[in-house]
């Protein structure tokens, strides 16, 4: 099992489905719960609960590639660096990156 699937192997006590309520499970490369609603993990290890979603037209590839870009320059490490501080005074220990593109803030978290 690669590490982008394991990660989600205690997911029924993070989790449950944003249809029925229900913890989810990891089951093969996905999350599901005792209803049979499934979620899959994708390929770069995230997985989107976000019912109907349609990618918006004006957010492609070209925007990931300019956030990324803003983030790799800095801009908005002043920020990072006070969740960061403000996670570890609170001795916090596991923490959830939710809709965060890239994981910019997780990676920050791991350093």
């Amino acid at each position: 099992m690669n590490n982008k699937i394991q990660k989600f192997n205690n997911s029924g006590e993070y989790f449950q489905c944003p249809i029925c309520g229900e913890k989810l499970n990891l089951v093969g490369n996905s999350l599901t719960c005792n209803q049979n609603h499934t979620f899959d993990i994708s390929k770069k290890g995230f997985v989107d609960f976000v019912l109907n979603s349609k990618q918006q037209k004006n957010y492609d590839l070209e925007s990931f590639e300019n956030r990324h870009l803003i983030l790799e320059h800095g801009m908005y490490d002043h920020i990072a660096d006070k969740i960061v501080k403000l996670i570890q005074d609170l001795n916090i220990q596991s923490t959830l990156d939710v809709g965060c593109g890239e994981g910019y803030y997780s990676k920050k978290l791991l350093n």
